[in-house]
């Protein structure tokens, strides 16, 4: 099971240990990491059926308190550690007194068994993680007990833990490394590397404010990508206007520099990506609603990533309770558990898909819903103008691809190759 001790520190801890004792009878999370580094191997992959805070004997059932876990597991990590956690934050982690062990280690050993092998008969982290979040969930759904395992890559290598059966050697390949502030270009955006998975898009029926567009909610799998850190700012919109020949946008007298860009429309903010791309030799383009929904949430189920309550989004997010009626530069907020800031509120964020008003026949791959007719686009994530029901996660705005607004701005994403 996982502690917060009284210093904040995360522990490991045995049955019958308290918030209490923690500090002097569980295992640091930072020693464990410590001596997995120690040890100078190449991947690292840790299978972790536990949870953090909140337990609940009599139903059999633990509770995850938030993020903190996985995100103290890289917080000081340079890389090579895999993660494959019970239940994503915010989740609750079952067992059943018909399986000899808890759920998640039940299906995991089926899993490296060879239920999860892929395509060329091998067993990978990423095939694992993807079996485990299918049979896992499938589970849940037929006993009315929902869990969603929870994987964590700090780079992008892949591990094999089973070769297939013809023995061909799979060699190590990055295939999308984390630009770092050294190699990027001086007008390129910092990326974060989002993990493959599945989630369930849109919102329940059950959800404060909902609308009927965030349904039917419906299970959608989403390959790996990265997705800029920040939202776009001025600086970095400004290099691409110098470069081209456009006007600049209007800042409304705010500042520009390190504040999101503002008055783009969906056609710039697809000429800015096409540009970035052609500079970078990477293959920048607008997120997929779909994709935006799965980075915004980093695995949370609730209404906003860091939970259900409405009062703590002055921490996370600039909106019409503390924005002051304008915009404020990127990054000065609390981020989610993924490493992405402002997702909630500052400025709505383009997304590549066409609007549809609901997800009838929306594509489950994660690709972008281009069909139909509409000229209108998705816009994401609340601005600085909106009130905190706006700011919801699964929350849709939609406008014409050729308007523009102070409330609009973007984000990119970066397909894998």
């Amino acid at each position: 099971h996982g502690f917060e001790g009284a210093n904040g520190q995360d522990y490991l801890a045995l049955y019958g240990v308290t918030s209490e004792t923690v500090n002097n009878e569980g295992l640091p999370v930072d020693e464990v990491l410590d001596l997995l580094r120690k040890t100078r191997a190449s991947q690292l992959l840790v299978l972790l059926d536990a949870c953090r805070d909140g337990m609940d004997l009599q139903n059999r059932t633990t509770l995850v308190k938030s993020a903190t876990f996985s995100q103290q597991w890289f917080s000081k990590n340079t890389g090579g550690i895999k993660v494959l956690f019970a239940t994503q934050p915010g989740g609750v982690s079952w067992e059943d007194d018909k399986l000899q062990h808890g759920v998640f280690t039940h299906f995991l050993l089926r899993g490296l068994e060879g239920k999860a092998k892929d395509s060329t008969g091998a067993i990978t982290f990423n095939s694992l993680a993807n079996y485990l979040d299918q049979a896992v969930s499938d589970w849940g759904w037929e006993n009315n007990k929902l869990q969603t395992p929870y994987g964590v890559s700090s780079d992008n290598v892949p591990l094999v833990l089973v070769p297939n059966t013809t023995q061909v050697v799979v060699e190590p390949k990055v295939v999308a490394p984390v630009v770092t502030n050294e190699q990027r270009l001086p007008f390129e955006p910092e990326m974060v590397s989002i993990p493959a998975g599945s989630f369930m898009m849109g919102s329940p029926e059950s959800e404060a404010g909902r609308d009927s567009d965030e349904g039917p909610q419906h299970r959608v799998t989403v390959k790996a990508f990265q997705m800029a850190k920040y939202e776009t700012t001025f600086a970095e919109y400004d290099a691409f206007c110098e470069a081209t020949g456009r006007a600049k946008p209007d800042d409304r007298g705010w500042g520009r520099g390190n504040r999101p860009v503002i008055n783009v429309t969906w056609d710039d903010a697809v000429a800015y990506t096409k540009w970035l791309s052609q500079q970078t030799g990477k293959d920048y383009r607008l997120p997929t609603e779909a994709q935006w929904e799965y980075a915004a949430r980093a695995g949370s189920t609730s209404r906003y990533f860091f939970g259900d309550d409405a009062n703590r989004l002055g921490d996370y997010a600039w909106y019409d309770g503390n924005s002051n009626s304008k915009t404020h530069p990127v990054g000065q907020k609390q981020p989610n558990a993924w490493g992405l800031y402002d997702v909630h509120g500052n400025v709505w964020e383009w997304t590549q898909d066409r609007w549809h008003d609901n997800y009838n026949g929306a594509p489950t791959d994660g690709s972008a819903w281009e069909s139909g007719n509409s000229s209108r686009r998705i816009l994401r994530g609340g601005s600085w103008s909106s009130n905190d029901g706006n700011c919801r996660t699964a929350y849709r705005g939609n406008d014409e691809h050729s308007s523009s607004s102070s409330y609009w701005g973007f984000r990119v994403a970066c397909v894998l190759g």
